[in-house]
């Protein structure tokens, strides 16, 4: 039998990939995509339509 692992950890824009879920603001969003934006930043777009910017670095 497999058990899942969950474990928390702080990621920038760099580490951030399709399919993670990543918590913002306490509650947790699956990524459904990831678009680089000016200012090296990527802009994070969830399955729910929320989205949220993260520094590159």
């Amino acid at each position: 039998m497999t058990q899942e692992v969950a474990h928390t950890v702080t990621v920038t824009g760099d580490h951030v990939r399709r399919g993670d879920v990543n918590s913002a603001g306490g509650i947790p969003h699956a990524v459904a995509d990831v678009r680089e934006v000016g200012g090296q930043r990527k802009l994070l777009q969830f399955e729910d339509g929320n989205a949220y910017a993260l520094p590159r670095a």
